[in-house]
């Protein structure tokens, strides 16, 4: 099997070990800390240009994913191997006990205007409904919570022009056609079971229109992109702390819940684990009209790497939200085979989208992935 593109946001500096290592400080009963599954160096350099929205996973080492490559040690796929916890390493509600913001973009495309900060991230932590402690001082609000409810989160943001033709650039030097790219990683921490730490990363990157405005205009644009997409990783994040400590059966029943967290949190978990036995209900989903969820579900797709998933996305491919279509390629990239490198060629030669084939003719050139 060759090694598959990574989805890496613009920006080759993600400091993971500084995250952990900093957060871990500030929450109790962290003895021995489970560093997130490492990011891969990008098997082709135009993937650092990629300007989608993916989806992407952060799970401590030792925990059993439904991906190829696992261990012989490890259970087949599709076993339930998530041992029942007591209650409280089931909750869903979380209180911010510490925040942490990093830049990860370069100084070339740096608008001195635009400064990802704390008061951006406390900004984008209000909205998420899973977590309380956030207007006030880091940990204000959180002595009620139990230890398996205190977290801390590291942001990393990132932002750029996104131009066919130059790449990635500094937003006030892009042209009228061109997009705007803006990436965030969560990194939560809570202190978890057997006294290890317990770490969930999640990626968002995501494009728009470039609206070109005045200097104060596009900095609003690009703060309010920015909280958004923090707002989305940090709920994808919190989401895996939650789901990943649920049977076999209970995620099964999440995939069917109205709770368009939960059943996010529930979609990405069946990729996890390899339930092969939920692929017609994650292929449903793609057609979801919530683009997040539809963007979860096509990833799963990728990682359980059924055949027959290919045409459900084939559609997704051929969907108008630009990130849906982007998670379809990339999973029928992770599946392979003849008909999905089909696909993805005609994507390459004629999508609408000038970012699909730029990132289908990325594929292309990488090789097949698949199984």
């Amino acid at each position: 099997m060759n090694p598959r593109p990574t989805r890496v946001p613009c920006s080759d500096r993600w400091i993971v070990a500084a995250f952990v290592t900093a957060i871990g400080l500030l929450l109790p009963g962290c003895d021995k800390r489970v560093p997130a599954r490492p990011r891969e160096k990008p098997a082709n350099p135009a993937e650092k240009q990629r300007p989608g929205a993916h989806e992407s996973t952060g799970r401590p080492t030792g925990q059993t994913s439904g991906n190829p490559g696992r261990q012989p040690s490890e259970p087949p796929r599709g076993q339930d191997t998530t041992p029942r916890r007591a209650s409280r390493w089931r909750a869903d509600r979380f209180c911010v006990m510490a925040i942490q913001v990093t830049s990860a973009t370069p100084e070339k495309r740096l608008m001195t205007a635009v400064a990802p900060n704390k008061a951006l991230v406390r900004r984008a932590l209000t909205r998420v409904p899973e977590l309380s402690g956030v207007r006030g001082v880091d940990g204000a609000g959180c002595a009620s919570a139990t230890v398996a409810e205190q977290v801390g989160v590291a942001v990393t943001l990132d932002y750029a022009g996104a131009s066919a033709t130059r790449g990635l650039i500094r937003p006030d030097h892009a042209e009228p056609d061109d997009r705007l790219y803006v990436s965030a990683t969560a990194h939560v921490e809570r202190a978890g079971p057997d006294a290890k730490a317990e770490v969930a990363q999640s990626t968002v990157e995501a494009s728009g229109p470039l609206v070109k405005a005045d200097a104060a205009g596009m900095t609003r644009r690009i703060h309010a992109r920015l909280e958004a997409a923090a707002t989305l990783a940090v709920r994808r994040a919190l989401g895996q702390l939650w789901i990943r400590h649920q049977t076999d059966a209970e995620v099964q029943t999440a995939l069917q819940t109205t709770d368009p967290w939960r059943r996010a949190a529930a979609l990405r978990e069946v990729g996890e684990r390899g339930l092969i036995k939920a692929v017609a209900t994650v292929e449903a989903a793609t057609r979801n009209s919530l683009a997040d969820l539809a963007v979860v579900a096509c990833a799963t797709l990728g990682r359980l790497g059924q055949q027959r998933s290919v045409d459900a996305l084939a559609s997704a491919l051929s969907s108008a939200p630009l990130e849906v279509a982007d998670a379809a390629l990339y999973a029928l990239h992770d599946i392979g085979g003849q008909r999905a490198t089909a696909l993805i060629r005609a994507a390459a030669n004629g999508h609408a989208a000038p970012w699909i084939r730029l990132r289908a003719k990325a594929l292309l050139d990488a090789g097949t992935a698949g199984r």
